[in-house]
């Protein structure tokens, strides 16, 4: 009954109340004379090149809950998505597509404003994607590996249907598109026998996403995809204890993530199961990542990102975790994650920092700058 509830209460919730935004940074990065031809290889893109934004991902992607407060629960049951980290459009976002945006006046793709939240958890899928609100961004709260090619929501299948739905604006064989994804939290979160969910092993997730990227490749010319690795989600419990809103929060509502937010020694293993997931997902990421990037091709490429995954989050202030539930990130997380992000982009494989390094300066490029695809 009470995971009945919630879902319930997601799905029909709708925010009615604005919340006020705040801008934690500014992109002040000076304008550069864009290079006078466009790239013909996906290993030479310059900032200005990339024209159509796009995203795979969960909740986190979806924007859920980052203006939580914890008076207007009801009200603020809703997805983001014009302030979304990897792919928010809003006029006054600091994500990803705005920072491009200062190189390229317009970008096609970005999510817009807000709405309900679009579950799609297993079989629990009632919502469909929003296309006007969510353009290019097709992740959905709750969503797994299993669907960017799977499953209720086959998120692929989504961003290949409106591309071609937007061919007047897009065209799909000339511009430069980028596609950044981030996904695994909610497979971590069931891999204790609490669940009542298929947990995804090492070798499905593998299997998900080598699927995923040769779906893009085959259907999707002129692609840079970007994955980024996962931390450690079951950190949010330690996080969480330090106020008592939050450990209420879990006690009485610990649906998100069951497998996170159970005390005891019970708890501990469970965290310990989720912890070890992580760093067999992540070993999976870079095996498929690897594959792809021997095959080189001009026209697709695949970069991981690893800016997030070594991040302690127990040392994070308690305002990067939104306090409608006390495990999502807050606005604050998501417009320091897009900059971790897009520092990440400019930073060879090798010299990629991996401990959520968000005090560093932005990366400026210059007009000889292109993005690392190695």
């Amino acid at each position: 009954m009470e995971s009945f509830a919630l879902v319930f209460l997601l799905c029909t919730a709708a925010a009615t109340s604005t919340p006020i935004l705040a801008r934690l940074m500014n992109f002040d990065c000076p304008a550069i004379t864009p290079p006078n031809r466009t790239a013909t290889s996906v290993h030479s893109l310059h900032a200005g090149d990339i024209k159509v934004m796009m995203a795979l991902g969960d909740s986190i992607t979806a924007g859920f809950g980052m203006m939580g407060d914890r008076g207007h629960l009801v009200e603020d049951l809703d997805e983001y998505r014009g302030q979304s980290w990897l792919i928010g459009a809003d006029p006054d976002a600091q994500t990803l597509v705005t920072f491009f945006q200062h190189y390229r006046y317009r970008i096609v793709g970005g999510s817009v404003k807000d709405h309900p939240v679009e579950l799609c958890w297993g079989n629990i899928c009632p919502a469909s994607h929003d296309p006007v609100l969510d353009v290019l961004n097709a992740a959905q709260s709750g969503a797994m590996m299993y669907d960017f090619v799977s499953g209720h929501g086959n998120q692929v299948k989504y961003l290949l249907e409106q591309l071609q739905e937007k061919k007047d604006i897009i065209d799909i064989d000339l511009d430069w598109k980028m596609l950044n994804m981030f996904i695994g939290a909610n497979d971590m979160c069931v891999q204790c026998e609490e669940i009542d969910i298929e947990p995804s092993s090492p070798d499905d997730f593998e299997k998900y996403f080598r699927d995923t990227l040769l779906q893009l490749k085959a259907r999707v010319p002129r692609l840079l995809v970007n994955v980024g690795l996962l931390f450690n989600v079951s950190q949010i419990y330690e996080l969480s204890l330090k106020t008592a809103h939050c450990k209420d929060i879990h006690r009485v509502l610990p649906i998100e993530c069951l497998c996170a937010f159970k005390s005891g020694a019970d708890g501990d293993k469970h965290r310990q199961i989720m912890d070890n997931t992580a760093v067999a997902y992540n070993r999976r990421l870079a095996k498929v990542v690897a594959e792809f990037q021997a095959n080189r091709s001009d026209s697709f490429a695949v970069v991981l990102q690893p800016g997030l995954r070594d991040g302690t989050v127990l040392t994070f202030p308690q305002t990067f975790i939104s306090q409608l539930d006390c495990f999502h990130p807050s606005l604050e997380a998501h417009q320091l994650m897009a900059k971790v992000w897009w520092n990440g982009l400019w930073t060879p494989s090798a010299n990629k920092t991996t401990n959520f390094d968000y005090k560093a300066p932005f990366f400026c490029p210059a007009s000889h700058s292109t993005i690392p695809t190695y």
